[in-house]
């Protein structure tokens, strides 16, 4: 065989290789989704508190649906209590964009711990977070009914 007629059967093997390479972790990690999230700003009113923060996409591709699932622990690691919320709603949330979220769940003087579990375009859950309460800023007491005289 002639260096001629190697030249197409090896240009036809690189590709061939080339498509069914295997994926390398770098790759799976380039597709990934990553967010960060904002320390939680805390209010506690009428027997609820609400969770205030903000998601970021710090990943290289949008996020469609993106999902939070947060639960509510005491000291023994018993839920009390879990919301699920959207905080981009049905938009996509693109790549280097941020979107405020809230949580609301009723008022416990139990609630210890709390995780938030993230899920975008239909996978399973890509980040989870957990932190202890006592690292955070309490909520605010709600305000105190002066007694009429």
């Amino acid at each position: 065989m002639s260096m001629k007629n190697l030249l197409p059967l090896i240009v036809l093997l690189l590709v061939v290789l080339g498509c069914v390479a295997p994926r390398t972790k770098t790759d799976e990690q380039k597709d990934r989704p990553k967010i960060t999230i904002s320390k939680p700003v805390f209010e506690s009113e009428y027997g609820y508190t609400t969770m205030n923060f903000e998601v970021t996409n710090v990943s290289l591709k949008r996020l469609e649906f993106l999902k939070v699932e947060a639960s509510f622990y005491d000291k023994s690691g018993t839920l009390i209590d879990s919301e699920t919320m959207y905080p981009a709603g049905t938009k996509s949330l693109e790549p280097g964009e941020r979107v405020a979220a809230k949580i609301m769940t009723q008022s416990d003087k139990r609630f210890s711990t709390y995780n938030f579990k993230f899920t975008a375009n239909g996978d399973a859950p890509f980040e989870q977070v957990t932190v202890d309460a006592e690292q955070l800023d309490p909520p605010k007491a709600e305000p105190k009914k002066k007694k009429a005289k």
